[in-house]
C-alpha cells in the first residue's frame, strides 16, 4: 500500500511591498505554532515518512523543514517548481508512479493545488485544504485513483482537531 500525507502550508505573513510579494511570504508566528501542533499529531500517530516534497516558496519549505524536525524524521525534503499554486496536478500524481509501492511520501504546497491533489485522490471535486491541514490518504499503489482518505487533522485557531474518513 502507498500512503501520501498531504499537507497544506502554515499561516503565512502578509506579502510584503518588497520585489518578493507572494513568492517571498513565510510563516507566521502562528503558522509556525500550527505546523508544530501539526507534527505532534503525526507524531502520535507514528507517521514517518520514505520521501518528502515541497513547493519551493518559503512558506511550504518552512512547513515541511519543520514537520519533518517535529517528528524527528531525517528524510532529504526535494523541492518541486510543479508543487507552487498553479502547479499541475497530473504533474505531481504521475511522479508517483516512480516510488516504491511501499512508500509514505510527504506533499507541501498551496491551494489551490493541494486541493485539486486531494480531489484527484479521493474522487471527490472541489476539495480544498485550510492552512496547516494534513491529510492522509491509503492508496492501493501509486496510482492516483482509488484513494481512501483515512485521517484529517486540521486548526482554526490552535488546539481543534477533525478525524476521520471525511
Amino acid at each position: 500500500m502507498f500512503e501520501l500525507t498531504l499537507v497544506r502550508h502554515g499561516n503565512a505573513l502578509a506579502a510584503s511591498n518588497g520585489t518578493l510579494g507572494d513568492a517571498g511570504r513565510v510563516l507566521s508566528p502562528k503558522g509556525r505554532a500550527m505546523v508544530r501542533q501539526g507534527a505532534r499529531a503525526l507524531t502520535e500517530r507514528g507517521v514517518r515518512f520514505d520521501c518528502a516534497w515541497s513547493s519551493p516558496l518559503p512558506r511550504a519549505v518552512q512547513t515541511a523543514e519543520l514537520l519533518l524536525a517535529g517528528i524527528g524524521d531525517e528524510v532529504v525534503l526535494e523541492v518541486y517548481e510543479d508543487l507552487t499554486p498553479e502547479g499541475s496536478a497530473g504533474e505531481v500524481l504521475a511522479r508517483l508512479a516512480e516510488l516504491p509501492e511501499e512508500s509514505h511520501l510527504l506533499i507541501v504546497s498551496h491551494e489551490p493545488l493541494a486541493g485539486r491533489l486531494a480531489s484527484v485522490l479521493k474522487g471527490e471535486p472541489g476539495m480544498g485544504l485550510h492552512t496547516a491541514e494534513i491529510r492522509h490518504f491509503h492508496l492501493a499503489s501509486a496510482e492516483p485513483s482509488g484513494g481512501k482518505l483515512v485521517w484529517r487533522w486540521l486548526t482554526s485557531g490552535l488546539g481543534q482537531e477533525s478525524q476521520g474518513g471525511r
